[in-house]
């Protein structure tokens, strides 16, 4: 497979995403484009919101059902699943992601289960992080919407296999130690940090995809994760948002699939972390 040109684009307010695939005769390949219009969807020039966040969050959620409805109806052959549990290396990695299209759904999907926990926590105590009302519903849609993404993927993992068994990461302990979340800006930092990992290992993973299925998947993924990043920012101060001004703009960031792994691994207990040595 020839990918030519995977980014994130931002113009006049529009956030899209396009991927260009040659697979030769394989079904779905070809172009797949995502924008979300920032101006449209997010607010308009006089501030009101024709289609409010809470609209997106549920009508993101209705997308990604349907999406795990249509991977459970297809098979991709290509993968070959390998035994996701192993003696924990000196880096305390342990859990293998399998290969192929797997390891790459797995990926997203063990980043996935390291954000329902952490909005879960962030929401334990949403005094101590001073959120108004609209900002706790928004927080906890965010969640609710990880929620469905993680399960969804899980869905993709168990129908991209060989053979009769599937492979299917296990529930990840989570090491938040590192992190700072009963203070509002040192929490809300690190979600918008987390999430943005999540765009840019979505990315950097659609060149590595096999199948057409899992690019859209992908792509729809990276689309939502973009929107809830926006969503967090717009609750930081402007100076609290280094994440994406270090770089430039984080939203043109590609990170390949082992520099994924070793950013959750970051946020995962050490012996079950990710095992980063076959990736990309």
């Amino acid at each position: 497979m020839n990918l030519i040109g995977p980014s994130l684009l931002a113009a006049g307010g529009r956030f899209a995403f396009a991927a260009s695939a040659q697979s030769g005769n394989r079904p779905g390949a070809g172009v797949i484009f995502v924008a979300v219009n920032q101006q449209s969807l997010f607010f308009s020039a006089d501030g009101a919101a024709p289609l409010p966040r809470r609209a997106f969050l549920r009508y993101a959620g209705a997308a990604s059902a349907g999406a795990a409805l249509l991977l459970a109806g297809c098979k991709d052959t290509s993968d070959d699943p390998t035994n996701n549990t192993a003696t924990a290396n000196p880096n305390g990695e342990s859990v293998g992601l399998g290969s192929g299209d797997v390891a790459l759904i797995n990926l997203i999907q063990a980043g996935k289960q390291l954000s329902v926990e952490l909005f879960r926590q962030l929401l334990l105590t949403p005094n101590n992080l001073s959120l108004t009302p609209s900002e706790l519903g928004l927080l906890t849609a965010i969640r609710d919407q990880q929620r469905v993404q993680r399960d969804t993927l899980k869905a993709a993992a168990n129908t991209n296999r060989t053979g009769t068994s599937a492979l299917n990461i296990k529930d990840l302990p989570v090491d938040f130690a590192s992190l700072t979340l009963n203070e509002r800006t040192a929490a809300l930092t690190a979600a918008l940090s987390h999430l943005n990992t999540l765009v840019a290992g979505a990315a950097g993973g659609l060149r590595y995809a096999s199948g057409g299925r899992t690019m859209t998947l992908l792509g729809q993924i990276l689309s939502v994760d973009a929107r809830h990043a926006a969503t967090v920012a717009r609750m930081l101060p402007t100076a609290a948002l280094t994440d994406v001004t270090a770089s430039g703009d984080a939203r043109n960031r590609a990170l390949r699939p082992s520099e994924t792994a070793t950013a959750f691994n970051l946020l995962i207990t050490s012996g079950s972390r990710l095992l980063t040595g076959s990736l990309a």
